[in-house]
């Protein structure tokens, strides 16, 4: 009988410690997309007022009407 309760608190033990792990990899997941997403916002930005800039040039320039 307590060969069997040592194993319940081995396999208890393992699953707390299996348990932490994910949080920690869910974490570092998270963390990962965010900067991808941020730096995706930021290029996309980038992207736009670069676009914006150069229909303000054309437009003073006669080039195109909108």
């Amino acid at each position: 009988m307590n060969s069997l309760k040592e194993g319940q608190k081995t396999l208890e033990l393992k699953v707390e410690a299996y348990h932490e792990e994910q949080k920690a990899t869910n974490v570092e997941i998270i963390t990962i997309l965010h900067d991808v997403i941020s730096i995706d916002t930021k290029e996309t930005y980038k992207r736009i007022t670069r676009i914006e800039n150069i229909l303000i040039f054309l437009r003073q320039n006669s080039l195109v009407s909108v």
